[in-house]
């Protein structure tokens, strides 16, 4: 816990990444059905399909059965692994509507990028279209380029810095606000390198000022950490749309710590 969040908080909450769920078409290809939309599941409903259960200590490989390989689901669908160091921009819009009503500086806040993602202004991307009608025909596919927006600054600061330096992790310090990571829209609008089909990183530490609270999505996690008031920390928990676990600053978050739903 302590070397992902800052310590002396009076309470923590994990917000566990979400899983998403596609459906593949009845020819076996590996592309999603084009009439089919992705969905967000949670933890608990994926780990409802493989008899585990939900505590603060909970790990994705004891749900999955695995760590890195899709899971199976009834009706032809498929559960990826949550993303690692990447909170969705929907749930840091939930998460900041409330952690922006506790603290005295919500206008001031630090958001900080992990230096090793790569927005470069000149990337492309590219993804496949199939025309109406010709979902599973793979031949009829078309590949259009999807170039993502790029703050040329923040390139010029992932490549060059300055940085701040902590253990194992630079990252680069963007000047933000709640209000403003209260908009889902606004990994694209900040130059991130997203696109408007294709995501791109999120900010993997977030403080205000005043330090009343931080937010801390590791590059290698599938959940994202946040200290905080014990009010905050309440409120976060009784969200609707947030799956979170109360968590403590010696709480075991290592990959083998599910004693729960340990394989026997």
């Amino acid at each position: 816990m302590g070397s992902i969040v800052p310590t002396g908080f009076e309470a923590y909450a994990r917000v566990l990444h979400p899983s998403t769920v596609t459906r593949y078409d009845a020819m076996g290809h590996g592309d999603p059905r084009e009439d089919y939309s992705e969905e967000a599941w949670t933890w608990a409903r994926i780990a409802a399909h493989t008899g585990t259960v939900i505590h603060p200590q909970v790990q994705w490989i004891r749900v999955a059965g695995h760590q890195y390989d899709p899971i199976p689901l009834p009706g032809g669908r498929s559960a990826a692994p949550p993303p690692l160091g990447h909170l969705d921009p929907g749930l840091l819009a939930h998460v900041m509507t409330i952690a922006g009503g506790h603290t005295s500086t919500p206008e001031d806040v630090t958001a900080a990028l992990w230096e090793g993602w790569a927005i470069d202004s000149g990337t492309v991307w590219f993804e496949a279209f199939a025309p109406e009608g010709d979902a599973e025909d793979e031949d009829t596919r078309s590949v259009q380029p999807q170039r993502p927006t790029v703050d040329r600054a923040l390139s010029r600061l992932l490549k060059q810095g300055p940085f701040l330096e902590l253990p194992g992790r630079r990252y680069v310090l963007l000047a933000t606000g709640a209000p403003e990571l209260t908009d889902r829209a606004w990994p694209l609008a900040a130059g991130m390198g997203w696109t408007d089909r294709l995501p791109g990183p999120m900010p993997q530490l977030i403080w205000p000022s005043d330090q009343a609270w931080a937010i801390a999505s590791e590059i290698d996690v599938d959940s994202t950490l946040i200290g905080g008031t014990y009010g905050l920390i309440n409120e976060l928990m009784a969200h609707p749309a947030v799956e979170a676990v109360r968590v403590g600053e010696t709480t075991d978050l290592t990959w083998d710590a599910d004693d729960v739903n340990r394989v026997t």
